[in-house]
């Protein structure tokens, strides 16, 4: 398979942070021919090409050489804006990537790159600067890019062509359905169930898609496109292949994937992803495209330990395979990855250990560790931190501990036993909803924030929430945000916050597309209706409704 032109070894990834990136140096692997294509995805943070494999990491920015297992040394391109740059994308000799072009006031987003050859190389500014770059890719002398773009009152999702040795540029396909994965193949772009042949200048349907239905594509093998359905109908995740020869049979199920996976990036004949199979831990599972079969890399019955990440946003999950290892990044920025071949190879995290130079004194460097040494080292340093700090909030079941950059929660149950502690340097509220139910806030930035509860008279968490606007005893209300259509298809959601089985229900007001268009929301002393106060429609008009909730 060939990424970017996928003749290596890769798949291009996702992540929506301001990021650092690291080049892991590999030695080739075999290369199978299955057609030359270049793929996109948005909010990646792996890339790859040839051997060359790239990983993007939180706060900085650096070009890492190293072999199989130790990061050992690193250099900086010297010309990048290490605070504006995201979504790397390695092709040729070049890394392109997603900036502001330095300037705080611009909000346009342009892409640009470096010439991975010269540390020293200038940035070259590929693009004229668009309010909202949701993927890219390059294919041979060209870029393509789909845009966000709001003309005369109406938000179209648009995918230009430049040629980088002209600069001319051309609007390929109008009004997609705002999914930033699609393809490019000899003349032909696909996006969905959209193909478009550049040579005639014209797009078709490849097959008919349902209303309610929402196509990814994934990428293609033996002259197969492989793409993912999702119906909102039946909350169904579908794999499905169309053989783009003459003699095509149409739009093929090959098998339903798992609702709770994240990350699905495919490599050759395998489509990887994380799931949850039941445990506290999420597995490195694939599906093979060839028979349909879902594989658990660690055996039948999963990983009974392993790295745990709180943050739930699935979209901000991603995994890459290169050179036998599967590869995983985390919400929280966090970079684990295991051995496809080597089930003695333990999961390793990536993280910044301070040791010797060679040259003397002592510096902080990039490895791969071990998750067993990776945790003890996370729990010697909290047990050093809490030494030093402070109770600054404690209530029936939690106490925080202020530090200078972090503060750390932990949580008891009925007995005192502490059932979680974590450290973060994000934003963090801890407080009782009522007498029994603790309510763990975590800020992320412009008002967005995640919220996980603890029954403490029943020893139970939750799940994690978004875009919480009340709560009241065991019941919350929160903006249930799709994965498709955002801003068109929300709705307000009431449930019980541990069982959804016991409560709940969904209602749809007429939101303005913001971020945050919830003013204010609070439940009646009876629970028995909710009332909200939202801007509404284009002209961000304030409304309050009352919801029964009966």
């Amino acid at each position: 398979m060939k990424t970017a032109d996928l003749r290596g070894s890769l798949i291009v990834l996702s992540l929506l942070l301001i990021l650092q990136s690291a080049i892991i140096c590999i030695p080739e692997r075999e290369k199978i021919d299955t057609g030359d294509y270049s793929l996109a995805v948005q909010q990646h943070v792996f890339s790859g090409y040839g051997n060359i494999f790239c990983l993007s990491k939180q706060n900085d920015f650096y070009i890492i050489q190293n072999d199989c297992d130790t990061i050992s040394a690193a250099y900086e391109y010297t010309e990048i804006n290490k605070n504006d740059f995201s979504e790397p994308f390695i092709y040729g000799d070049y890394m392109y990537y997603k900036t502001y072009a330095g300037t705080q006031s611009d909000t346009a987003e342009y892409i640009a790159r470096i010439d991975l050859t010269d540390k020293n190389s200038e940035v070259k500014l590929m693009t004229n600067g668009d309010a909202d770059i949701i993927s890219f890719t390059v294919f041979h002398n060209k870029l393509y890019y789909l845009v966000n773009e709001i003309s005369g009152g109406e938000q179209k999702y648009n995918l230009y062509r430049r040629n980088m040795l002209t600069g001319a540029e051309k609007l390929l396909i109008s009004g997609l359905n705002g999914y930033g994965d699609f393809l490019v193949k000899d003349g032909m772009v696909l996006a969905g169930n959209i193909a478009y042949d550049e040579e005639e200048d014209k797009s078709t349907e490849l097959f008919r898609n349902d209303s309610d239905r929402h196509f990814i594509s994934l990428g293609l093998w033996r002259n197969s496109f492989y793409c993912e359905r999702y119906s909102k109908e039946n909350g169904r995740h579908e794999l499905y292949s169309f053989y783009l020869g003459d003699d095509s049979d149409g739009l093929e199920f090959i098998c339903e994937l798992p609702d709770s996976m994240c990350a699905y990036r495919m490599f050759e004949d395998k489509i990887f992803f994380m799931a949850d199979t039941g445990g506290s831990v999420l597995d490195y599972m694939y599906c093979d495209i060839t028979n349909g079969e879902i594989i658990n890399t660690a055996g039948k019955g999963g990983r009974e330990n392993g790295y745990i990440c709180r943050d739930l946003r699935i979209a901000d999950y991603d995994c890459a395979v290169f050179n036998d290892m599967f590869y995983a990044c985390y919400p929280d920025g966090t970079f684990t990855r295991v051995s496809l071949s080597d089930t003695e190879y333990p999961e390793s995290v990536l993280t910044t250990v301070s040791r010797q130079r060679p040259s003397g004194g002592f510096g902080n460097f990039d490895e791969w560790i071990d998750y067993s040494t990776y945790i003890k080292q996370e729990n010697d340093s909290k047990t050093n931190a809490q030494n030093d700090v402070n109770i600054i909030s404690d209530g029936k079941y939690f106490r925080v501990f202020g530090g200078t950059l972090s503060e750390t929660y932990e949580i008891y149950n009925a007995k005192g036993e502490t059932v979680l502690s974590e450290t973060t340097g994000r934003p963090l509220s801890v407080s009782m909803t009522d007498e029994d139910i603790v309510d763990i806030e975590i800020g992320y930035g412009t008002g967005i924030s995640v919220h996980k509860y603890y029954n403490g008279k029943t020893d139970a968490f939750s799940e994690e929430f978004l875009y919480v606007i009340a709560n009241s005893n065991d019941m919350i209300a929160y903006i249930n945000t799709p994965r498709e259509n955002t801003f068109e298809n929300r709705t307000v959601a009431v449930r019980n916050i541990f069982d959804k089985g016991l409560y709940y229900r969904e209602f749809k007001p007429d939101f303005s597309a913001l971020d945050t268009p919830v003013v204010s929301a609070k439940f009646s002393e009876d629970r028995t209706a909710l009332e909200i106060t939202y801007l509404s429609g284009d002209e961000q008009n304030e409304v309050t409704e009352t919801f029964d909730l009966r």
